[in-house]
């Protein structure tokens, strides 16, 4: 089945699109399962089509207009589920639990109109029916997919790929000749905050490298701050600082070491460093690190809506004779 269909044939029942196309027998079980409450959320293609003649013959023209927008976000909808059930493999099918099929659509109906969010609820339904992921399944992720912005997704996303963790570097500046060791700054710039994690290019990665765990990280500025603040409260992330910096499979000290080179080595750092270097001396940077990483509930929610992606990287192997976990990339 095209994906795209859909886009100009949105009232078109999933199984009739179906019918005659590669793997139609495997996927038509599923697919009418989604059928029934396409129907039940949205109607029938001729009460959509009875809907749109009323509204034309009283004129009444924002609300056609509306319901044409209607329509082509419900094509949207079924090409961004169609897309993601067929990266599935067909021997991993199975029919979706239907109390989390009804929990997503009554919601979805409601954020048709919101491509991320949407979006995001097209990836909730196919993973509904990939058999890796059924245990993950539940209505709660449901209720957190609608507190999420784009950002947010963003972040989870950049979590996701990254091993489900990353470091958040926070930077202040001091003079060795201020006793009070008061924090000391340029008018005018911001020293920023950093995210630093793992490079996406890596085929793998291993988790304590030394120092050519340089080559396997990069530094980002942090524009993060209200997604971590938001992923911290719904229950998707925690964060440890200070004397907590601890993760179980990963040489914490090394990546910290390495974490801090990336910050040093940022342009924006260096050139914020050399400017307060004109009118201080003996100027030292501090720098805190935290990390940041997934509870089992962001755990659930990520493999959820990325365990499609071409790098996904959550699923750890340990090499038994050093224990060394490396990530493995998910399969193309």
């Amino acid at each position: 089945m095209d994906a795209n269909f859909f886009i100009l044939n949105a009232l078109i029942p999933f199984t009739t699109a179906l019918a005659g196309s590669a793997g139609g027998k495997a996927l038509s079980p599923i697919f009418t399962v989604f059928d029934n409450w396409f129907y039940v959320t949205f109607g029938s293609e001729s009460d959509l089509k009875a809907k749109k003649r009323k509204l034309q013959v009283e004129k009444q023209t924002i609300a056609y207009e509306a319901e044409l927008e209607k329509e082509q976000n419900i094509g949207k909808l079924k090409q961004e589920i169609v897309s993601e059930v067929q990266r599935i493999d067909p021997e991993k099918l199975v029919i979706p639990d239907k109390q989390y099929v009804a929990t997503i659509m009554e919601s979805v109906e409601h954020y048709l109109g919101v491509d991320d969010v949407r979006l995001m609820f097209s990836k909730l339904l196919a993973s509904s029916v990939n058999g890796d992921f059924t245990e993950y399944v539940h209505p709660a992720i449901v209720d957190a997919v609608k507190q999420l912005t784009a950002k947010d997704a963003e972040l989870i996303r950049l979590l996701y790929l990254s091993a489900g963790f990353v470091l958040r570097s926070d930077v202040r500046f001091i003079s060795n000749d201020i006793r009070t060791h008061m924090s000391i700054g340029v008018e005018g710039l911001e020293v920023g905050g950093y995210i630093i994690r793992r490079n996406e290019e890596c085929d793998t990665f291993n988790l304590v490298a030394g120092e050519d765990l340089l080559s396997k990280l990069e530094c980002l500025d942090n524009n993060f701050e209200g997604p971590i603040s938001i992923l911290k409260r719904l229950g998707i992330i925690e964060i440890f600082s200070n004397n907590k910096l601890q993760l179980s499979f990963i040489n914490t000290t090394e990546h910290i070491k390495a974490a801090k080179k990336m910050v040093e080595k940022n342009e924006a750092y260096q050139k914020y460093f050399n400017e307060l270097k004109k009118d201080f001396n003996n100027v030292e940077a501090l720098i805190k690190m935290d990390i940041i990483e997934f509870t089992a509930f962001g755990k659930q929610l990520a493999n959820l809506l990325y365990s499609n992606e071409k790098n996904s990287g959550l699923v750890l192997s340990v090499d038994q004779n050093n224990m060394v976990p490396t990530i493995i990339r998910a399969k193309d």
